[in-house]
């Protein structure tokens, strides 16, 4: 995900992680350990999670430029794979 949000960022590409009733402190030490550089966002009373219906972690909730959920996927996924890429240059040149 860093790799994407590294390569797609300056196209449009906004990536948020929401970490489910975790501490700022875990966050900080697990951002820090992986090298990341992507906004986190803490969901400390699990609103966020139940909105998006994130039942199973991780979860992830592509969201277009119109706000809608473009698609989700469940469990670890190669998000720099020339598939996931290529989705999201797509996604990225649709108009809002």
């Amino acid at each position: 995900m860093e790799k994407l949000h590294q390569e797609l960022e300056k196209d449009g590409l906004v990536t948020l992680a929401v970490n489910f009733q975790e501490s700022p402190a875990q966050v900080k030490e697990f951002f820090t350990k992986h090298n990341l550089t992507f906004t986190a966002l803490l969901d400390r009373d699990g609103k966020v999670s139940e909105l998006y219906q994130a039942w199973a972690l991780p979860v992830s909730v592509i969201i277009n430029k119109r706000g809608e959920i473009a698609a989700r996927a469940m469990g670890s996924k190669d998000w720099y794979s020339d598939e996931a890429r290529q989705f999201f240059r797509k996604l990225l040149e649709q108009e809002s």
